[in-house]
């Protein structure tokens, strides 16, 4: 939690703009959102792994979490459509098919 909040308070103090959080390595994808922790709504992607799977389902739900987690092959993608201003967070399985999806307007990450 500590090191989170060097994280949060860093994006906060360089007044960054449009940050997206991309983490892995938990062999299971995530989409995240929150409010309240930098001047615009956090999101993150968390995928992992392409090539090991240990389960098929996953059971963990917080409050940040934006629908089940995806625990089989999979990876994560961003899809950027400059024109209506929005950012496609994407979890992809092992074929390449969307799984789980989360859209973000450039507005509620400080973009304009």
């Amino acid at each position: 939690p500590a090191e989170r909040q060097r994280l949060f308070n860093l994006v906060k103090r360089t007044g960054a703009e449009g940050v997206v959080f991309l983490s892995g390595d938990r062999h299971t994808a995530f989409l995240y959102k929150e409010n309240g922790v930098l001047p615009y709504q956090a999101n993150e992607l968390t995928a992992s792994s392409v090539n090991v799977s240990f389960a098929s389902e996953s059971t963990e739900l917080d409050s940040r979490q934006v629908g089940a987690g995806y625990p089989p092959e999979n990876y994560g993608a961003i899809e950027i459509d400059w024109e209506n201003g929005k950012i496609g967070l994407l979890v992809k399985n092992k074929d390449g098919d969307t799984v789980r999806e989360s859209d973000i307007a450039f507005a509620d990450i400080g973009l304009d």
